[in-house]
């Protein structure tokens, strides 16, 4: 039979969910893209030009990718040509990104409704540089948020951290280990989460991170 699961891109803004949506689904509907200024914090770790301007997303795009899976030997093929019609054993994954910033609240919390599984994405290259509790409580306040939505059920959903960015990353302190050690130091909940190392703008890991979370939702589901 074909499986139909919803799952949500997460994180704080300009931690590369677009982008990482645009790379795993190559016809992803993008709704609302504008142009926002940096803080200064962001264009130091991403070596942005003075004046230069980001990209940020309005609005919750998405997108529909057919995975073929082996349940015997748990692996996952990503179809990325959009005209591949699904088979009778496939998994369609519907994919959402959201908007990181705070007035998008309500459509983070619309997003969140329905999800079998969060791709939680964290902005490596700016704890490289600003690996301090402030900027480690945002994220924390950011997977929090995700409890405002889910309540309990947020336990049984499965979750990888992708520690996106690893191009600009020149130090351990932009590791997906470092950083998860360094949260977990915080908030011991992220102890058992995997953390992965990721980065969109050059295409890897984000396939590797959403192979892993269908590993965790099919077991949770019994598939296979």
């Amino acid at each position: 039979m074909t499986y139909s699961i919803k799952v949500m891109l997460s994180g704080l803004s300009g931690a590369g969910k677009t982008t990482s949506l645009k790379l795993l689904v190559k016809n992803a509907h993008l709704l609302g893209e504008q142009k926002r200024m940096p803080t200064k914090e962001e264009q130091e770790a991403w070596n942005l030009a003075m004046g230069e301007m980001v990209p940020t997303s309005m609005y919750t795009n998405f997108g529909i990718l057919v995975v073929t899976p082996n349940f015997k030997t748990m692996n996952f093929i990503l179809h990325d040509d959009p005209d591949y019609s699904p088979g009778s054993n496939d998994i369609i994954v519907n994919l959402f990104d959201t908007c990181g910033q705070e007035i998008f609240y309500p459509l983070r919390q619309a997003t969140a409704t329905g999800v079998q599984g969060i791709l939680f994405f964290i902005d490596s290259a700016l704890l490289q540089l600003h690996l301090d509790f402030a900027n480690i409580q945002k994220i924390i306040n950011a997977f929090e948020e995700l409890k405002t939505f889910l309540g309990k059920e947020l336990e049984n959903i499965p979750i990888i951290f992708i520690c996106n960015k690893q191009d600009l990353i020149k130090t351990e302190k932009g590791k997906a280990g470092f950083i998860k050690k360094t949260i977990a130091f915080y908030d011991s909940t992220f102890e058992k989460y995997p953390f992965v190392n990721a980065s969109a703008l050059e295409g890897w890991g984000s396939q590797e991170a959403l192979k892993m979370l269908l590993v965790e939702i099919s077991k949770r589901f019994g598939w296979g």
